[in-house]
């Protein structure tokens, strides 16, 4: 899978492809090496995300002009108009690929437990997945 830590967009299609090589799987070190990969890429996905909610989390915040005197108020407009509101438009969209994500996720620890189970006496570790960020 090979996804630099936090530095790619997240692709549906990733899951899907994943889920496919898990159900292949021939056998339990096959499974678990495979498991140990998909598991530290999500991570690193899930770290990129993280990074992205804490730098524009707080500026969301700023969206909302306060009551000050007219030039502030209209420099605050603006600012959040012209440059706030832009940078943030990504924001919406993280919070919907993160819903996403965390149903696929689901499957995707289904398939790995299906696929374990499928081969005889397997048991697989499947490493703890960073939580996501809150959106």
């Amino acid at each position: 899978m090979g996804i630099p830590q936090g530095s790619t967009p997240w692709n549906s299609t990733v899951i899907t492809s994943l889920t496919a090589q898990i159900q292949g799987c021939e056998n339990c070190a096959q499974l678990q090496t495979l498991v140990n990969d998909v598991i530290a890429n999500l991570n690193g996905l899930i770290g990129g995300l993280v990074i992205q909610n804490n730098l524009l989390g707080p500026m969301q915040a700023l969206l909302t002009a306060p009551a000050n005197p007219t030039a502030a108020v209209t420099w605050i407009q603006n600012f959040i108009t012209d440059y706030l509101t832009p940078t943030l438009a990504c924001y919406a969209s993280y919070a919907a690929k993160v819903a996403a994500l965390a149903t696929q996720i689901t499957a995707l620890v289904n398939a790995i437990n299906t696929a374990a189970a499928a081969i005889d006496g397997c048991s697989i570790t499947i490493p703890a997945i960073t939580p996501l960020p809150p959106f």
